[in-house]
């Protein structure tokens, strides 16, 4: 009896692999989404499909299919490591804590903390920076309670709520006339962190759907003082950056200009576990969309041209049924026909 429980045994790390496989259908995108190297994904396949005694992809010329056991397998693989994480989540909660994720500079999390501090003085919140892409990753290892970050495909066991539609500016020390998004040499900061993979994304979708060319410029978005520097010179153009970079220290030098063609739009979601059942985290995400209303971060900019939402996964504002009353149970793996689509 119990080497036959033994012998049925695996390593979670292996099924993550292959979930991480069957959703980027690449072995190289499961790679990057893991943070391990692509052999690393394939000897884990490999070692599952063994194990398992089934072939769980086929292989084609752009990439990976599931094979028709792997279909099969899949949702019992979802169901394993979802329990493993609640688990584990389960074992390192902090009853009284709320983690927060906070991306460096922009404050939204933190102007949520000050109204709900009045509120409820006797929760403790502790806000920790990451990027948006981290706190997703931290979240579902049982890290971090509430995250935001732009969502672009289902998360399994996360809900979500709109909390900011931020407006793409052109960023300058010296404003210039009339700025177009298809008229005015553009740059972007880019980089080969992959903790800045989100807005670089965002930046490619932004010029495959609109057509366009932004200039690479070998700074992470953060860093104002280098890139300003370079624009003095002539090195750099001015170049993209979301309106909420204001609230960075040094963003005091630029200036932030609207486009006159078209206004695109990155929407920033409030994400937690939808099994989340703390009443002083609900009560967080409850204050959070007071103050995303009430400080007009759902609101586009008036007047000016059409706005642009990026097509690349979920819309925020297309999804169903994300009213306050909503909170506990709405996940966005409940929604059919929502595919990640990679650029």
């Amino acid at each position: 009896m119990k080497g036959s429980v033994m012998a049925d045994d695996v390593d979670t790390r292996l099924v993550r692999a292959f979930l991480a496989v069957a959703q980027e259908g690449s072995f190289t995108r499961a790679a990057r989404t893991l943070g391990i190297s692509q052999q690393a994904v394939s000897n884990q396949v490999a070692r599952l499909e063994e194990r398992l005694g089934e072939t769980l992809f086929v292989r084609h010329g752009s990439g990976v299919a599931l094979s028709a056991k792997g279909y099969d397998l899949r949702p019992q693989a979802r169901e394993l490591v979802g329990m493993t994480e609640a688990l584990f989540r389960r074992a390192r909660a902090t009853e009284g804590t709320i983690r927060v994720g906070e991306i460096r500079g922009r404050r939204m999390m933190q102007e949520v903390w000050t109204r709900h501090r009045a509120r409820r003085p006797q929760d403790v919140v502790s806000l920790q920076d990451l990027t948006g892409d981290e706190q997703v990753r931290a979240m579902l290892g049982g890290y971090l309670d509430i995250a935001m970050d732009r969502v672009t495909w289902p998360l399994p066991g996360i809900a979500s709520v709109p909390l900011r539609y931020d407006p793409l500016m052109v960023l300058t020390v010296r404003e210039i006339e009339a700025p177009t998004l298809h008229g005015t040499r553009l740059g972007y900061p880019h980089t080969s962190q992959d903790r800045f993979r989100g807005w670089q994304d965002f930046c490619e979708v932004v010029q495959r759907e609109l057509d366009v060319t932004f200039e690479r410029v070998p700074h992470d978005i953060t860093m104002l003082e280098p890139i300003g520097q370079g624009q003095i010179r002539g090195d750099y153009p001015p170049v993209i950056a979301l309106n909420g970079l204001r609230d960075y220290p040094g963003a005091e030098g630029f200036t932030f200009q609207r486009f006159e063609d078209v206004q695109p739009y990155f929407p920033w979601s409030l994400l937690w576990r939808a099994d989340e059942t703390r009443p002083q985290v609900l009560a967080f995400i409850e204050t959070a969309r007071e103050v995303a209303e009430e400080k007009g971060w759902l609101s586009l900019l008036p007047g000016g041209p059409p706005p642009w939402f990026p097509s690349d996964g979920i819309r925020p504002e297309d999804l169903p049924g994300q009213g306050l009353q909503d909170l506990p149970g709405q996940g966005l793996q409940d929604l059919p026909g929502q595919e990640r689509h990679d650029g």
